[in-house]
């Protein structure tokens, strides 16, 4: 039998390099004809790489890091590192079933302490001015603090990894303080791991390049479940691998994480060394005690106590002014009432130096007096304190706040006036803000920024003076958070009153502008007072105030307002800021007074993003156009199309929508539902009389964009339905070639066997087989030299020259 060769490098320029892919192909494949003349593929030389070896691609790298977005969990280990105090944690290392749970994959090891016994945050006296650090207040040297316990079984576990790239390791410390939110959930776990564990790797991991490649190379964002379908097959690719998972009570999500929990043990049996910190609450207790290879430890024990006993000597040994006999007092009183928690200590230690005895009597006085546990201690800081409000506010922000603040940022919290008289809304009052971003510092009194202060205050009425009193539940706290960034923006009432120029001059202007909707949208029903809705409403009336042209100039997300000035602000009231506030703001008693007071303009597709049922309604009978396009998803009905929303897709179609109108990044709403996998709005756009056809867009059609995602279904039911196999248009030319560049076999063979034309010359890729063979796609490329490619075209990206 005669046969022909050909390098398939040749063709393509990066065959040899497959990208997504654990082998290295050699040499050249060979294609021969049989009898028959079909062709086939006569096997190369293909050697399985070692399964650490990734994709080769520093830009790649980049993007994708900078697409998984991942939150940085080391500035929680590295603090707790730098502050560590030589001799702690030791007893942790030393433990029995820590040995046994580092050197058997086989268990899954729980550290757990009492109610507050477990962290230890940094003190706010170490806080830069132009980052907030949690913590307390105390002037112990910097260098002289016990960190996490778990951050001393991270350090061993890194040692012991060092020099051995086949074991992988990541750790995650969860925070349930707003200061750390994107600490507080599953998926950032699960992101973070996979990156952690991605650096492990020589290039990027192939399975983390799939997921790139799989949600259109960082245009759309992965679900949960294909984020730990890829973190497990990360973790296969490891002789062995450690997760340290700390703080598991702080999650906002533990149902989530302890299903998971659960799942990757059982899954990664035999590779996976699993290790989670926690206080004992009754659901982690629950869920972790079903595990049939279960560890414990309990931190709070003579082990901790001597952790403890040891913070103590060194805090002592650097304080002057008591005589031998004083500290021994004082040691006494901290070690046997401590009970295991750290916290009491360490605000034991702050009221202790910050109101001096001055004399033994004195002392032992205080000593006897000393709080009975946390939630005593922090009633009586509170109670004591000259600013009783402002701390209640300052503790609010942090807590609840969308981001961690400055120094400067909440010195002009306290500067909102909410005490001028009832009929007076709150207003920024620049004779209250504090003198110095210091004295932010000084007012919160060594209270820590943790979430055992956050529960204290969720269960507090705090007495603020004899006749007021205030809530501190976390409804509360998003309206006093709310008002003060409605109090803030309002203070812009003139044209032009924030430029570039002067923005530094207003520390909170931007919190205040982003973050105002988020926090009223987190407060519950009977907490929207009056007073809120008149700031409001006030906000929306531009006839009254430039404050909302100002709000949209420092949102930055309407292009009347990137440009330098704004001259006519009758003229930008014509392009619906109100509008868009009552967009933004989905509140229907608030909403409804902002769209009386605004026109409808073009903001149907605005709605329509973000799923607002109601809104889109109230619009459509204010009179918008229902087929205006513009922007990226280019019409209403594209938009909701495109976002999976079927109760709006019904009502656009109900109330007219054009269902065959082009225009935007995705063409038309078949197209846009299609790209989605939105299988049920395919269906109702069909039996609706979409025109399966239309051309336009990136995806060129339908089945390319179905066939390109790798929705086998829907590419089905539009083959079905009468779809132009072979239409032409978009990024990728045709279907099959959309399929080819994304290895999507089934569908690939699927097309052909419909008819598709393999050599079909048109898109970035001329053919599909160059497509197929340019990202490396081997058994495509065998699929289609079967069904009779040619080898020898030339064109496109890549192509034979």
């Amino acid at each position: 039998m005669m046969g022909s060769t050909f390098n398939v490098s040749g063709v393509t320029g990066s065959v040899t390099n497959v990208a997504g892919s654990a082998y290295n192909v050699k040499g050249n494949l060979t294609v021969v004809k049989d009898g028959d003349g079909t062709r086939v593929i006569r096997d190369g030389v293909v050697e399985i790489q070692g399964r650490l070896k990734g994709i080769q691609d520093d830009k790649k790298k980049e993007e994708i890091d900078k697409w998984m977005a991942a939150p940085d969990t080391s500035l929680n280990y590295t603090a707790a590192r730098n502050k560590y105090q030589q001799g702690t944690g030791s007893w942790l290392i030393d433990d029995p079933d820590f040995k046994r749970w580092k050197d058997d994959p086989n268990f899954v090891l729980w550290l757990h302490g009492g109610l507050y016994g477990m962290l230890l945050t940094i003190p706010l006296s170490w806080m830069r001015k132009d980052h907030i650090v949690v913590g307390f207040n105390h002037p112990i040297s910097e260098h002289r603090f016990i960190g996490y316990p778990s951050s001393s079984a991270i350090d061993n576990m890194k040692k012991s990894c060092k020099g051995n790239p086949s074991i992988g390791y990541a750790y995650f410390f969860f925070d349930g303080t707003s200061v750390q939110s994107k600490l507080a959930t599953h998926e950032s776990l699960v992101r973070s791991c996979i990156i952690q564990l991605s650096d492990r790797f020589d290039g990027i991991p192939p399975a983390l390049v799939e997921l790139y490649k799989d949600e259109e190379d960082g245009r759309s964002q992965p679900v949960l479940s294909s984020l730990e379908e890829t973190l497990l097959r990360i973790l296969q690719s490891f002789s062995s691998a450690y997760i340290v998972i700390d703080a598991l009570d702080e999650c906002d999500e533990r149902p989530k994480v302890l299903k998971w929990i659960q799942s990757v043990a059982s899954q990664m049996s035999g590779i996976l060394h699993l290790m989670v910190t926690s206080r004992p609450e009754p659901d982690i207790k629950n869920r972790l005690r079903s595990l049939s290879n279960l560890l414990k430890i309990d931190a709070v024990d003579h082990r901790a106590s001597a952790d403890i006993r040891h913070y103590i000597d060194v805090w002592l040994s650097e304080v002057d002014e008591w005589t031998e006999s004083q500290k021994e007092l004082v040691r006494i009183a901290l070690v046997n009432g401590a009970g295991g928690v750290f916290r009491w200590v360490a605000l034991m230690i702050h009221q202790l130096l910050s109101n001096q005895c001055l004399s033994t009597s004195e002392l032992e006085m205080r000593l006897n007096s000393l709080p009975k546990g946390l939630d005593e201690a922090y009633t009586k800081i509170i109670e004591q304190s000259p600013r009783r409000a402002d701390v209640v506010r300052l503790l609010q922000w942090i807590i609840f706040g969308e981001q961690s603040f400055t120094a400067e940022q909440l010195a002009e919290v306290a500067a909102i006036n909410f005490d001028a008289g009832d009929n007076t809304l709150p207003f920024y009052d620049r004779d209250r803000r504090y003198g110095s971003p210091d004295n932010v510092l000084r007012a919160c009194s060594g209270l820590v920024i943790e979430v055992q202060v956050k529960e204290f205050l969720l269960s507090k009425v705090i007495q603020l003076r004899p006749t007021r009193s205030i809530r501190c539940n976390e409804s509360i706290s998003h309206q006093a958070i709310a008002k003060t960034c409605l109090a803030y923006l309002l203070q812009f009432n003139e044209l032009d009153c924030v430029t570039n120029k002067n923005i530094e001059s207003f520390p909170l202007a931007s919190y205040a502008a982003k973050h105002c909707v988020p926090q009223v949208e987190s407060i519950c029903g009977e907490d929207l007072d009056a007073t809120l809705e008149q700031m409001i409403q006030q906000l929306a009336s531009p006839v009254v105030s430039c404050a909302l042209i100002n709000w949209y100039r420092l949102v930055g997300d309407h292009r009347y307002l990137r440009e330098p000035t704004l001259k006519n602000r009758i003229e930008l009231w014509d392009v619906t800021p109100a509008l868009h506030a009552a967009i933004i703001f989905p509140l229907t008693r608030l909403g409804d007074h902002l769209i009386k007071n605004g026109k409808c303009g073009v903001a149907l597709d605005v709605t329509s993003d973000l799923g607002s049922p109601a809104t889109v309604r109230l619009l459509l009978e204010k009179g918008a156009d229902i087929n205006a396009t513009g922007g990226r998803h280019g019409t209403a009905l594209q938009a909701a199309s495109y976002e999976g929303y079927l109760d709006i897709v019904q009502l656009l179609l109900e109330k007219g929508a054009d269902i065959n109108v082009t225009g935007g990044w995705y063409g038309t709403a078949l197209q846009a539902a299609s790209l989605q996998g939105r299988l049920d709005i395919v269906q109702l756009l069909l039996e609706k009389g979409a025109d399966i056809n239309v051309t336009g867009g990136r995806y060129g059609t339908a089945l390319q964009a179905a066939s390109y995602k790798g929705y086998l279904d829907i590419v089905q039911l539009l083959l079905e339905k009468g779809a132009d196999i072979n239409a032409t248009g978009g990024r990728y030319g045709t279907a099959l070639q959309a399929a080819s560049l994304q290895g999507r076999l089934e569908i690939a063979r699927l097309l052909l066997e419909n008819g598709a034309d393999v050599n079909l010359r048109v898109g970035k890729y001329d053919t599909a087989l160059q497509a197929a063979a340019y990202c490396g796609e081997f058994m495509i490329v065998k699929l289609l030299l079967e069904k009779g490619a040619e080898v020898n075209a030339r064109g496109g990206k890549g192509g034979s020259q």
